[in-house]
């Protein structure tokens, strides 16, 4: 084959190369090279040799689109969902579920050896909780289309264009069932969808959530405007259909960005918060409230956390990034002392109502700034023998780092959603601390995405 070099990079747009993929990206796709430089595949697997024509060419890479499969890998599968590669909502569904576990032990393994410059890192088989359908408890759909054709979507991959997905294959099934009664409400009554090019329109987007197994049904309408026309015929028609609706929450987002819960909250109906369970404790969630989307995998993840602490009823633990509580209850119950730390006011306000709901007496919650306050408190004298952190997918970065530095905790166990940012993390503890164990945790099946439980222990 010969390749041309066209404004000093080897790829042309339209053009069609052979290419041998060699690895997945973080979006799930195929990774592989022409004379050098990195071309993206979507739907390409590694070890499969695959014809792509480029359609985008930057100066360090360029995206293909998967034009034939010359050499299929053995854990190719057919998707089970007929709207994948349309929809961007799953990556993965066409890798048998066992490959795509080690693929993302490989991941992290990647990450911490390119970034974090630790060689052979000891990462652990990826924990996976025997469930990879139906196991969102959380839907965030936007609405689209135009009047009397309005979709609840997803939004197709790289862009904000939506893809109708009536029937979402891991998403719980009442959250799919309140997705089509919303639907047809903005059909039959013919309620404008938002349109972000424009500012106008209603409805901006429809969040459903289920409180784990068997648990309250939630249905949130996230709108421009106070004033919908039929909303007590949509709270009815949610009613006739979901027999575990517990709550109809409105909020109200003037914003023209792209933050979604952001304005003004108004309970239409029901409670204000829903009940969701797990492990034998009790939690009370608003439509805010961040919470882990895989009911069954959450215990899961945080029962690994624990264990991997060691906790014996003794330690004193601080708890960074705190959120709701969820993971503070099965931290508290094996420790003597729990102080949360958490920068959203209404998380901690969550946090401080799921501890009474549970019983805990040792557990306290502080909001403020995460550094300042780590600081703070080792000003204070504390020394806590563990410390946990579950942050968002930026990390914690390098002020919050030192101030944990500051703290001084014998172990740290660290659960991050994004393998480049706990590696980077996990180079800003330096000489401070060493990684000795990482578990990979699935709690996004089908998804690029994963978990990962991290124990650090203070060098002497």
């Amino acid at each position: 084959m010969i390749v041309k070099m066209i404004n000093n990079t080897p790829c042309k747009i339209g053009e069609e190369y052979k290419i041998l993929i060699d690895g997945l990206n973080d979006a799930g796709e195929g990774v592989g090279r022409v004379a050098g430089m990195v071309v993206f595949v979507p739907g390409a697997l590694p070890g499969e040799s695959v014809v792509a024509g480029i359609r985008l060419v930057k100066k360090s890479y360029a995206t293909g689109e998967l034009l034939a499969v010359l050499e299929a890998s053995p854990d190719r599968v057919a998707p089970s969902c007929r709207f994948f590669g349309h929809c961007g909502g799953c990556q993965l569904q066409h890798i048998d579920y066992q490959a795509q576990l080690r693929l993302k032990r490989v991941k992290i393994a990647d990450a911490i050896e390119r970034i974090a410059r630790l060689s052979a890192p000891n990462v652990l088989p990826v924990l996976n909780g025997g469930k990879p359908w139906h196991y969102r408890n959380k839907m965030l759909l936007p609405v689209g289309g135009r009047t009397g054709e309005t979709v609840l979507a997803c939004y197709a991959r790289h862009s904000h264009n939506v893809v109708d997905t009536p029937d979402c294959l891991i998403q719980d099934h009442d959250n799919n069932q309140l997705a089509a009664v919303v639907r047809d409400w903005l059909n039959k009554y013919n309620i404008p969808p938002y349109d972000e090019m424009t500012g106008k329109g209603l409805v901006r987007h429809v969040m459903g959530r289920v409180g784990g197994v068997a648990g309250d049904i939630m249905a949130a309408l996230i709108t421009r405007t106070k004033n919908i026309p039929h909303l007590s015929e949509l709270i009815d028609m949610l009613q006739r259909r979901l027999p575990r609706l517990s709550s109809v929450v409105q909020i109200v987002n003037e914003y023209r960005d792209n933050r979604i819960l952001a304005g003004q909250e108004y309970l239409l109906w029901g409670k204000k918060r829903i009940i969701s369970s797990l492990n034998g404790f009790t939690f009370e969630i608003s439509a805010g409230s961040f919470f882990q989307v895989n009911s069954l995998q959450t215990a899961a993840l945080y029962l690994a956390a624990v264990d991997m602490a060691h906790l014996t009823g003794r330690e004193s633990v601080v708890e960074v990034c705190s959120g709701v509580g969820s993971s503070s209850m099965f931290i508290a119950r094996k420790a003597r002392t729990l102080t949360g730390v958490e920068m959203s006011p209404r998380a901690v306000a969550d946090a401080r109502a799921n501890a009474r709901l549970n019983g805990f007496s040792n557990i306290r919650f502080i909001v403020g700034d995460m550094a300042s306050q780590l600081f703070t408190l080792a000003a204070g004298g504390l020394r806590p023998d563990v410390l946990f952190a579950d942050p968002p997918r930026a990390g914690l970065g390098e002020k919050t780092v030192a101030g944990i530095v500051k703290l001084a905790p014998e172990t740290i166990i660290y659960i991050s959603c994004n393998p480049a940012s706990l590696a980077r993390d996990i180079a800003l503890f330096g000489k401070n601390y060493l990684a000795v164990e990482f578990l990979p945790v699935d709690m996004f099946p089908m998804t690029s995405h994963v978990e990962c439980i991290v124990r650090l222990k203070i060098c002497d």
